[in-house]
């Protein structure tokens, strides 16, 4: 009888906790539901975009690990949505002027350079633009210096000391653990595997990191010398004199144009748009904004565009990775779509898997044999396995600052023999029938025939991504291997030495493809759809590795999670072949 009650109130309380969980889903069903009803935007006249850069910015739309229990309808614009929003904003009447919120922004240089670029064409039509920050971070300032007037809280702070590369090492860690990492390379600039292997970066790879963070530097110094009105020599003083800069030294430096609080920065707006001190302002956030504008469906040809965003993988991945079976998909839907007749490869990854790569770009290349022309649009990196999925496109495009190249592979895993004999005293025996019946054991060394066979494997698939650059390219492969080694460029180097045809930004690739396909008119479809938060969780909860989990681990490990990732992804290679950029590199 006990074992009944037993029995029935476990199942009474599964019943509560199911009925609980699907009320909750529900009540969220209804909340998206009712924000579809929702009245529609409208801008009304002397109205002042809201330009905010200090939240996470994916280069597609909602192409991010959002909050799964989280109904809101709020998107997370992508780089080139809030692109489309300022250059549009540049030519409507309603618009005014633009209020930037550049504060602590993360963005790498690449897509800095972007977004600075279609602020700078905003200025171009004489309509304003107004910068404010409690605090601003140096890409944050390097965004903010197009402005026509920047202001600083008086208790804020401003950060302008130049670009450093930092990278975690994890080599003392591990043979304090008695674990060895197993690494087999090519390219003698490859350095993803430096830190299980070395404690500090190869003479190679401090030539390389060096001549990549000072290139962009220099970018950095000079598109702000141009904003500022200052020389560079000037600006490169100015950024050795202080760590940090208090609200009055930026000002005496000539580093913004005022100390003010934000309610006095609305005064000044107020007074660009001739109102009296008593009127309110009128504000549409680029969300609101975006929400306006609409494509013509009446143009029937079309340009799809492929958001290559994240990590290769196999598999489907998750949102800001590129699972090779998702993506195989993606581009299959642009090649029996008869509307698209062209597509734009949007790629903005480090690299991973070189099976996975191999994957995505043969479906580029049945893409290419259907007749459709195939560009590529770089945006921060577009390294390793990023170069390799494009290195066959009918054109290329990078920015100045993108980091490409990377053409080298590597595979590791770890071993513990001596872990497992030496400190924990657990030892193993094994009968084999043939030399490499034991295959790879993690608690085993590997032996030389072993480490031979595998270095094999290493040079034949690198000697395969030579051969993919060398025909996609129209090089000779042994000019490949020169500038290959595994070695980064940024994207003005890359014109130089091959690798890229054009410097230029999605935009600029669209048009290249629409002049390929002989298109006057087209509009765009972009690829992946982004799930909605309620599709994400649903999904998330029948997946045996599931982001949730994911999510509130990177919560709580706050800045260290990627160490947590870099140790995770060593691990998790299991011997695959990965063409991969290093896998913890911090450029400030």
């Amino acid at each position: 009888m006990n074992q009944f009650f037993k029995f029935l109130l476990a199942s009474l309380l599964g019943t509560m906790v199911a009925l609980g969980l699907f009320a909750f889903l529900g009540i969220g069903v209804l909340g998206s539901l009712a924000s579809m009803g929702e009245a529609k935007v409208n801008i009304s006249d002397n109205s002042v975009l809201v330009v905010n850069t200090s939240n996470i910015i994916p280069d597609r739309t909602n192409n991010v690990q959002m909050d799964p229990f989280s109904f809101s309808d709020e998107k997370v614009l992508g780089l080139s949505d809030m692109q489309k929003c300022i250059e549009n904003a540049a030519s409507d009447d309603n618009i005014e002027g633009i209020y930037l919120k550049a504060s602590s922004t993360g963005l790498p240089m690449a897509s800095a350079n972007s977004l600075r670029s279609s602020l700078e064409k905003f200025k171009e039509s004489g309509k304003f633009i107004i910068s404010y920050a409690d605090n601003y971070s140096q890409n944050g300032y390097y965004m903010a210096s197009v402005a026509d007037s920047i202001y600083l809280n008086p208790a804020g702070s401003l950060e302008f000391r130049g670009y450093s590369a930092t990278i975690t090492f994890f080599k003392k860690m591990l043979d304090k653990l008695g674990v060895k990492m197993e690494v087999f390379y090519a390219g003698k600039f490859k350095s993803a595997t430096e830190p299980f292997r070395l404690e500090k970066m190869s003479p190679e790879n401090k030539i390389q990191v060096r001549a990549m963070i000072n290139e962009l530097y220099d970018d950095f110094i000079g598109d702000i010398a141009v904003s500022r009105s200052q020389t560079e020599d000037q600006l490169r003083e100015t950024a050795n004199q202080h760590l940090i800069w208090t609200p009055e030294n930026a000002l005496n430096a000539g580093l913004i144009d005022g100390v003010n609080y934000k309610e006095d920065v609305k005064n000044i707006i107020k007074e660009n748009l001739g109102f009296d001190s008593g009127k309110k302002i009128k504000t549409v956030s680029l969300n609101d904004y975006f929400s306006t504008l609409k494509d013509d469906l009446s143009v029937k040809d079309k340009i799809a565009v492929i958001y290559a965003e994240g990590s290769i993988v196999s598999g489907k991945g998750q949102a800001g990775s590129i699972g090779d079976e998702s993506y195989i998909k993606h581009i299959q839907k642009a090649i029996d779509d008869k509307k698209v007749k062209a597509i734009v490869l949007r790629v903005n990854s480090p690299g991973g898997s070189a099976q996975a790569s191999e994957n995505i770009l043969n479906h580029i290349k049945l893409a290419k044999a259907k007749g459709k022309p195939v560009v590529v649009s770089m945006g921060d990196f577009a390294a390793s396995g990023g170069y390799y999925i494009s290195a066959e496109a009918d054109k290329i495009f990078a920015q100045e600052n993108t980091i490409t190249g990377s053409i080298g592979v590597f595979l590791m895993f770890p071993t513990a023999k001596e872990l497992m004999e030496e400190k924990i005293g657990i030892t193993l025996d094994t009968i084999k029938t043939g030399r490499f019946s034991t295959s790879i054991n993690p608690n085993m060394g590997i032996g030389k025939l072993e480490a031979a066979e595998l270095q094999m494997m290493a040079d034949h698939v690198y000697d395969q991504f030579l051969t993919v650059v060398s025909k996609g390219r129209n090089m000779d492969k042994e000019a490949v291997n020169e500038i290959a080694q595994g070695r980064v460029w940024t994207g003005t180097k890359a014109i130089e030495i091959g690798l890229v045809d054009e410097i230029g930004d999605l935009n600029m690739a669209i048009a290249a493809a629409a002049d390929l396909a002989g298109l006057e008119k087209y509009r765009l479809k972009n690829l992946p759809v982004v799930k909605d938060p309620l599709q994400t969780l649903l999904d998330d909860l029948q997946q045996k590795d599931n982001q949730i989990a994911t999510n509130i681990l990177e919560q709580e490990l706050g800045a260290y999670y990627d160490i947590f990732k870099s140790l995770k992804e060593a691990s998790q290679t299991k011997s695959q072949v990965m063409m991969q950029m290093p896998f913890d590199i911090t450029i400030e």
